[in-house]
């Protein structure tokens, strides 16, 4: 099963980079931000008519290579149940994400990384890598409506954030409901420069922001630590 597919332009493009022709670069790093095995149909391109080529084709790790069907046929064959284009068609019946860098930062819909935890096992695993993914950020945004909101909870709390956020120079912005830990966090480093923000009642999901990505957590700060048995997901996203 593949899990995505390419329009007739990105198959294109997809087949110069393979061959080490002249493809357009930004359009392959883009496209390679969405790394999955594709579907393609021997329709979408001249080269398919060559039944070596096919062959040669077939053991490509990434392409999965058809008989002849419509772009309609080959999202429904796939997992995720879209298709990768350099152009948008707003009279297709199906779901297109645009991966052109002029409007790839708009979609919504992306190929994110992360990882989801049943129980508290491995939990520990999550922490190393959100904390090495805030280790070069310039600034931190915590958005997380309760997390100072149940006493008996924010002692773990503080616990976290202590391994989470960086030891050096850094503002650190937190956005939740009346947050009156400030200090307490504060004596954690001196050189955090710590602010808090009130949430606006829009704000349902908790975040890690910093300058380079966005993550979003299931849940809160707490359900990270090992003294929670809740499930917890969180999902990276790399900022445009």
């Amino acid at each position: 099963m593949s899990d995505v597919c390419l329009n007739d332009s990105l198959v294109s493009q997809y087949l110069k980079y393979t061959f080490n022709k002249d493809f357009d670069k930004n359009k392959i790093r883009n496209l390679l931000k969405y790394i999955h095995p594709f579907i393609v149909s021997k329709n979408q391109h001249k080269i398919f008519d060559d039944p070596s080529m096919c062959s040669q084709i077939n053991n490509d790790p990434l392409l999965n290579l058809v008989d002849n069907v419509n772009n309609e046929s080959l999202v429904k064959a796939t997992t995720l149940k879209l298709q990768l284009v350099d152009k948008c068609d707003t009279s297709s019946s199906f779901t297109e994400v645009n991966i052109v860098p002029l409007f790839a930062h708009m979609e919504k819909i992306d190929m994110s990384i992360g990882a989801t935890y049943e129980n508290s096992d491995g939990k520990d695993k999550a922490i190393k890598h959100i904390s090495a993914l805030l280790s070069d950020a310039k600034w931190i945004k915590i958005t997380d409506s309760y997390l100072a909101a149940n006493p008996s909870q924010w002692d773990e709390n503080k616990n976290i954030l202590n391994t989470l956020l960086p030891k050096k120079s850094i503002d650190i912005i937190i956005v939740t409901n009346e947050f009156n830990k400030k200090s307490e966090l504060e004596t954690l480093y001196d050189l955090w420069e710590i602010r808090a923000e009130a949430i606006s009642d829009n704000i349902h999901d908790r975040y890690i922001e910093t300058d380079k990505i966005k993550i979003l957590l299931s849940s809160g700060i707490y359900n990270l630590s090992a003294s929670s048995n809740k499930d917890m997901t969180y999902r990276v996203k790399i900022k445009s």
